[in-house]
């Protein structure tokens, strides 16, 4: 129980410390316009939009890393969701072989459900390392220290 409380803060840390990076750049190039050139301006207008990206990237990632926490808790409880729930004919369920086949495709359900998670928050992980690569070669801006987002 520990070690799992120990995991939850360290991810929400890392997410924070993400967001605190990325407001800083943003924070950055605003005082850099007020303080004069035209280029600079013209910089931070480019990068915006990447900026915005990468932040929607991370909301998203957030999202996805709760929502594995929830089906993890669900799976360990054996307990399943309302939305992931399957139907079968009521004459199969009373049976108690329909029960186990129920409960066998629950939770082959639910282990797709947090594999695909996986999936999405790779991605995710990927999406948000190009669009660095891309501030970081094309505009001179880097958001992530190394030019590697290190994320949960």
């Amino acid at each position: 129980m520990q070690k799992r409380w120990f995991e939850i803060v360290m991810t929400e840390l890392n997410i924070v410390y993400s967001s605190f990076k990325l407001l800083y750049v943003i924070f950055i190039l605003s005082m850099a316009n007020r303080m004069g050139g035209e280029d600079w301006n013209k910089k931070r207008q480019q990068a915006q939009p990447y900026i915005n990206k990468i932040r929607s990237l991370l909301e998203k990632k957030t999202r996805w890393i709760e929502q594995v926490g929830f089906l993890r808790r669900c799976r360990k409880e054996d307990l399943m969701p309302k939305g992931l729930r399957v139907g079968f004919p009521s004459n199969m369920e009373k049976s108690e072989y329909g029960q186990r086949l129920k409960r066998r495709s629950e939770k082959k359900i639910i282990k797709r459900a947090i594999s695909d998670l996986f999936v999405k928050i790779k991605h995710a992980e990927i999406d948000i390392g190009k669009l660095n690569l891309h501030l970081l070669q094309e505009l001179g801006f880097e958001l992530f220290e190394n030019g590697k987002y290190e994320g949960t």
